[in-house]
């Protein structure tokens, strides 16, 4: 294995440890925190509020809930931690010739696994329900969308630690921005009962293809890939590729900067 993978890999864990398994329930908690944020949504939206989905969505509302919640998860949460990690470790980083990558991979990706583990663990409890019933073409395409998510993600987190070392009040606006996009992401509501042109803008969000295409795998029965799926796979391209630009541009600035 290459040396540089070996330190993400010990980065990784490091990460995974400090954050979850300081305490003897560290790992419980990082799968329960998930769960009752879910519950709390869906007795407020569904028991209080009297949310209810229009018969194009097909589903329930807690399996509806639940298949856009755990991806939303997975990316906003890891995002908010790895645009953080250079300057969370500038002291180790200024001291020790490491590639700046490595953090921001190893603190993304130890919250991305997590919630993609509490992901698989509510479809067992989905699928178990008998609510749905899925097909190998299903799990395919799941597999390939949490790939596509994993990829641009990264992409996303690599951009924003970089642009935060320079950029100080990032990390101050990144809050509001992030609650802002949730709300502009069909997760708690459907995106029918929203007006025509609304819907249109919504295509532009990355988030909504990606929500979208997981209840569409999961709770419909799979999708037919279109130009949509090559829109988001060129758009994932294209981040990485500004990312990777970004890194090489921004690089031999980053240690003067932390």
């Amino acid at each position: 294995m290459h040396p540089n993978l070996l330190l993400w890999k010990d980065h990784f864990l490091r990460s995974l440890k400090a954050r979850f398994l300081q305490n003897s329930l560290g790992l419980f908690w990082a799968v329960l925190h998930p769960l009752l944020l879910f519950l709390i949504y869906y007795y407020v939206f569904y028991q209080i509020l009297k949310v209810r989905l229009p018969v194009e969505e097909k589903s329930a509302f807690m399996p509806f809930l639940a298949m856009g919640l755990w991806p939303w998860l997975a990316f906003s949460e890891s995002m908010t931690q790895a645009s953080a990690a250079l300057l969370d470790q500038k002291n180790l980083l200024q001291k020790v010739r490491l590639p700046f990558w490595i953090p921001i991979a190893a603190q993304g990706m130890s919250i991305f696994v997590v919630h993609f583990m509490g992901f698989i663990l509510v479809s067992g409890i989905v699928l178990a329900s008998g609510t749905i019933s899925w097909t190998a073409p299903s799990w395919m395409a799941v597999t390939l969308l949490w790939i596509l998510l994993a990829v641009f993600s990264l992409a996303v987190w690599h951009i924003l630690a970089i642009l935060r070392v320079f950029v100080r009040d990032i990390g101050e606006m990144l809050p509001p921005l992030i609650m802002l996009w949730f709300l502009l992401t069909p997760i708690l509501y459907s995106v029918w009962i929203m007006p025509e042109r609304a819907r249109q803008w919504l295509q532009w969000n990355p988030m909504h293809y990606f929500v979208s295409r997981f209840r569409a795998a999961m709770l419909q029965g799979g999708f037919e890939p279109g130009l949509w799926d090559v829109g988001m796979v060129l758009f994932t391209m294209c981040m990485v590729v500004f990312a990777g630009y970004l890194y090489r541009k921004a690089g031999p600035w980053l240690e003067d900067f932390l």
